[in-house]
Formats: structure tokens, sequence, C-alpha cells
């Protein structure tokens, strides 16, 4: 029987447009930086928590030709693992030395083999004797007391609980198509591009390590994404750092794509040609770019997206109002009303005047941008070009949260690669807290209770004139 085909990562749908000698460098760069999802790579130019264990080695067990492959270890700590763990303990996470031979190893922690500098990798570890053995031979064993690291072991924990949770929505690259996916509406996210919707940050932000547990643990209300309440904490937080791995890894892949689609898919080379240029001269100009611009160019990419997801750690980063909530009064819900129907927010033409999400824009054609083309369906399409509803107030179920500080956030910040947009701009914390209240109390309302309100709505303006 034939073994199973082993997992790739599904590259960017547009990876294919580019011409042959533009589209192998990118594949190749994204896996060097990467692997694959069962060779992963700890880039450490992510701030992605891999897992390090440090330790020392106790005794090292050479071949007869010298080699080495097998050592006893004491690490300083061993997490605890999950006991069904599929794969042998620590299969595939980085061994870095730190001493070798008693010196101290030059940074990266790769011994010098002569003309190779080799980066190793565990096979398998014994916690109960301490042995290691490596993917790798050495070509002299290390000296007892020689300290090295070990890395990845978080992120290896993290796939595997992933392939057991989560892979079968959001698929093996996080692309939000695993083989359940097309049957489910909404789609399942996308991570790629780093587009999270529901967030405690700030608009365009990237969501918070905290964000991602919570989504983890509470689901997604009115959706098929489940609550995790009851998985493991080191398994929560493990699959939080590969899916902030996967959106990374995704987002530099997707800007790799972006530095070539205009000159070198094959619609452009085509286009090239016609216009007069030679075929051999364009793609000597690729050979030169590939050459010596795509490894500065990826290495500010990588830069920028590293600083996107630890700019959202800081405390600052939180939206956070400094205006406490405003009581809910039957004026505070008056004035929310208002601007619930005013036509500088506009909230009635997704949601609807009594907040049911049936909007004229649910029935309006929209543009595509990318295409410059209308879709071929009527209603709202995500950042994804998946067609979305708004969200009908009447039902109380708020996919984000239905904390007033969750629905404050979803009205100043907006709903990430949704048509929803950011009110920071057009309304003050006192207003967002007005219209918290409001949007809150919709599932109770009635045709007299609207008439009320904007009864009263009507005396507050009489009043501030």
């Amino acid at each position: 029987m034939a073994p199973p085909p082993e997992a790739v990562f599904a590259p960017d749908e547009r990876i294919d447009d580019l011409v042959r000698q533009a589209r192998r460098p990118v594949v190749e760069m994204v896996t060097e930086r990467f692997g694959t999802p069962n060779r992963l790579v700890a880039w450490e130019a992510l701030p992605v928590d891999y897992g390090v264990l440090e330790g020392r080695v106790v005794e090292a067990y050479p071949e007869t030709d010298g080699t080495c492959w097998r050592l006893k270890v004491e690490l300083d700590a061993v997490p605890e693992f999950p006991k069904d763990w599929p794969a042998p303990l620590l299969q595939g996470v980085a061994v870095a030395f730190l001493s070798f031979g008693g010196k101290p190893v030059s940074a990266g922690g790769l011994v010098d083999e002569g003309e190779n500098r080799v980066g190793l990798t565990v096979q398998r570890f014994d916690p109960g004797t301490g042995v290691l053995e490596l993917a790798q031979r050495l070509g002299s064993p290390p000296s007892a007391g020689d300290r090295l690291r070990l890395v990845g072991h978080k992120l290896q924990r993290g796939r595997v609980a992933y392939m057991r949770h989560c892979v079968h929505c959001h698929g093996v690259a996080g692309d939000g198509n695993g083989p359940t996916a097309p049957y489910l509406n909404p789609r399942p996210r996308d991570y790629r591009r780093g587009i999270f919707k529901f967030t405690s940050t700030g608009p365009n932000e990237r969501p918070t390590r905290d964000d991602l547990k919570r989504t983890i643990r509470q689901g997604i209300p009115g959706t098929y994404m489940p609550s995790f309440f009851l998985l493991d904490d080191g398994d929560v937080e493990a699959i939080v750092e590969y899916v902030r791995f996967l959106a990374m890894r995704g987002e530099f892949e997707r800007r790799l794509v972006d530095e070539l689609i205009l000159d070198y898919s094959t619609e452009a080379v085509a286009q090239r040609v016609d216009a007069g240029e030679e075929r051999s001269d364009i793609l000597d100009e690729l050979e030169t770019f590939l050459r010596d611009e795509l490894p500065e160019t990826a290495a500010f990419e990588v830069e920028r997206i590293a600083n996107a997801w630890r700019r959202v750690e800081r405390p600052e980063a939180l939206v956070v109002p400094k205006t406490p909530r405003t009581p809910d009064t039957f004026e505070s819900r008056a004035r929310g009303r208002k601007l619930f129907l005013s036509k500088t927010l506009k909230c009635v033409d997704c949601h609807g005047p009594t907040g049911r999400g049936d909007g004229p824009m649910t029935e309006d054609y929209q543009l595509n941008t990318a295409t410059n083309e209308y879709y071929p369906f009527p209603g709202l399409v995500d950042a994804w070009g998946h067609p979305i509803r708004p969200r009908n107030l009447t039902r109380g179920i708020y996919r984000g949260g239905r904390r007033p500080l969750d629905i404050y956030r979803r009205i100043y910040v907006g709903i990430k690669g949704t048509p929803m947009p950011s009110s920071a701009a057009a309304l003050n914390e006192e207003q967002i807290w007005d219209l918290v209240n409001y949007v809150l109390s919709i599932p109770y309302e009635t045709a007299d209770t609207r008439r009320q309100l904007d009864a009263v709505a009507a005396q507050l303006t009489a009043s501030e004139k």
C-alpha cells in the first residue's frame, strides 16, 4: 500500500499567473523560510513564539567513523507534551549548538563542517532517558557540557492541534479552503492576508494573541466556528502561534507575488512582447531582478510584516475608550437611534431601518475593484470575494462578542475585511456609547418603541437649537 501524499501548503491563487521563471523562485523562497507542513522552519525574523528549550550535552555516542547523531542531553525545562502526540517527540525541531567542543558557536548555532554549514533537526527525543537523536549526522561529537537550544516545539504542537481541530475548515495553508469549506456560509477565515474580522486593535491592525485565544475559546456565534472552551490551554496557545505563523507566511508569499505580477505574469509578458520587446530580454531583466533586488525586497517586506504583528502586542494598540459607558437610558438609546438612521453613518444602507440586515445595499450590485467589473450577484462582498449579509441585529447574536465593549470596538474599528467601516473619525466616544446602547436594545424593540425613541430624539434636537 502506497503511503499517503505529503501535506503541502496551497500557494497564493495568483502564483500560477506568473511565468515559470518567476514562479519557481517565489515557491523556493517561501519554502526555504517557512518549510512544509510536516517540516516546518522556525524563521526567527518573525515574532512567533516557536517554543525554545535549552540544555546541555551529558554524553555523546559517536559512531565508529567518528560521526555522531545520538546524544544524551539534560534540558533546563521539559514541557508537558500531550499523551497522544502522533509523531516522534520533537521531530523536526531545530537544533542550535551554543557551544561545541567546549568553544562558543557563531550566531545561528550551525556547526561548521568544512565547506558546509549544516542546520540540524531532531529525529526523536525520549524524555525518560534524555536521549536525543538527530536527523543529520555531526562530523564529530560534541563535548559533555556543550550547550544547545531546541527551537520549534510549540510550533510543532500547534501544527498537530491545528491539523486535528482546524484544518477541515481552514485548510492546510490557512486559506479557508478545507474540505468542508465549500458547504459553509459564511466561509471559514483565510488567514493569509493577515486580516481578522474581530479584534481589539485599531483599523487595519492585526489581532492580538488574546483576540485569537478569545475566538478559539468562545467561537463565533451565528457561524460554523465552534467554541473550543474545553481544549487544553497548551493546545490553544500553540494553535494561536501556528495561526499567526500561517498568516505571516501568507502575507510574505503574497507580497512577493505583488512584486512580480505586474511585469512578469504570463499576460504581462505577452503584452510586452506584442508591444515590441524581445521575450529573451524580458527574461534577462527578470533574472537580474531575482538575483539583485528580490532578496532585498524580501528582507524589507518581512520586517514590515514582523513590525505589524509586534505592534499590536503593545498596550497602546488596544482600542480602550477613555469615556465610561453612557448609562443605558431611553434618552441615550434615542440619540443612538438618531445616529443609526443618519445619512452620516449610513447604517440603514446595510442593516435596514429596523436593523434586520435588509438595507438597499443588499440588493445592489457591487464593483469588484480588482477587475473593475461588477460582481455577477447582488449584495455585499468581503475582502476574499465571498458574498456576505449584514448582521440582523434583531436576533441579538453578535459574532465579535456581545459585551458593550465588543460592540463599541465593532463601531469604532469596523469589521476588517468587510464593508463595515470604521466610525472613529465620524463619532466621539459619547456618541459611540449611545449607538452601543441602541444596538443592544434592537432585539427588544417594537414599532411603538421606535416611535417613542424618534419622538424623544426630536425633542432632544429641538432643545439643542
